[in-house]
């Protein structure tokens, strides 16, 4: 049975889902992406396909809280 193709928004989505869980338990330095990849259940690969170095993902991760942040500040 052929694997069902995840939409590239859901994948990129899985990938900071991810990358924040091992950024955050990890630090930068310590964050592999091979740990990333295997959180979010993709290859390494895909992750640098969607961003092209560790450092990439990380400041998306920190673009994404910052976001978060702004949106709860609005609520307030």
């Amino acid at each position: 049975m052929p694997r069902k193709r995840i939409p590239a928004n859901e994948r990129k989505r899985l990938i900071l889902e991810a990358a924040r869980k091992v950024f955050a338990e990890s630090g930068f330095e310590g964050a592999k992406t091979q740990r990333i990849a295997s959180e979010a259940r993709i290859s390494e690969a895909l992750v640098y396909r969607h961003y092209p170095s560790k450092e990439a993902l990380y400041r998306a991760v920190l673009r994404q809280l910052i976001r978060e942040q702004d949106a709860n500040y609005r609520e307030m």
